[in-house]
């Protein structure tokens, strides 16, 4: 069963689920959403049928009165608790078509949150959802730095930069926002017992 969040908001009904429980024929309105704001910024629109496959499980989409309004794509990987051991770029994050995975992930990464022009209080439903869906005991952004402040706004605080960690992007510059966890010393080093 797939986890979905209900509210109601200026007279609206409110539907959160994981882009995964949506049909196929949904896709096309996702990707006129993504696209619209990204299409410049994201090198993996050109097969989105293999996107959805891989990393559907790991969206949120918001649904305002049956309509997609609002879309939060994501990625689990192992951080250790660290923002030092991030991934420095989008490409290496996400990898081709979002089909890089780590083994005993820890950490969900927010990549993207996108809305739909004159939709309101999608950021708040969605990263409010994600808090509540996803259990990974860290959640950190990989923001642009433009975009920080809308974290601030809803309980982020600022863990680390990244510079040019999303270069076809206008601003370039990524902010690591933590929501939870992110332990504020480095991971441990693996060392070889003594002998």
């Amino acid at each position: 069963m797939v986890p979905t969040v209900n509210s109601r908001a200026a007279d609206s009904a409110i539907t959160i689920v994981r882009g995964s429980a949506l049909s196929r024929a949904c896709y096309r309105d996702i990707l006129a959403i993504l696209e619209h704001n990204w299409q410049n910024a994201d090198p993996y629109f050109d097969d989105f049928v293999r996107v959805m496959r891989n990393c559907a499980d790991d969206m949120l989409v918001r649904l305002s009165d049956g309509q997609i309004d609002g879309v939060l794509r994501t990625k689990v990987i192992r951080s250790c608790g660290s923002p030092l051991t991030m991934p420095r770029t989008f490409e290496e994050l996400v990898g081709p078509y979002w089909s890089r995975r780590d083994w005993y992930s820890d950490t969900r990464v927010l990549v993207d949150l996108t809305k739909r022009d004159g939709a309101s209080g999608v950021a708040s439903s969605l990263i409010a959802a994600s808090l509540r869906l996803f259990r990974e005991p860290n959640m950190v952004t990989f923001s642009p730095e433009d975009r920080a402040a809308l974290h601030s706004r809803f309980g982020g605080y600022p863990v680390g930069r990244i510079e040019n960690g999303r270069p076809r992007h206008h601003s370039p510059n990524v902010v690591l926002m933590c929501y939870r966890g992110f332990s504020s010393d480095p991971p441990p080093r693996w060392s070889r017992p003594a002998a």
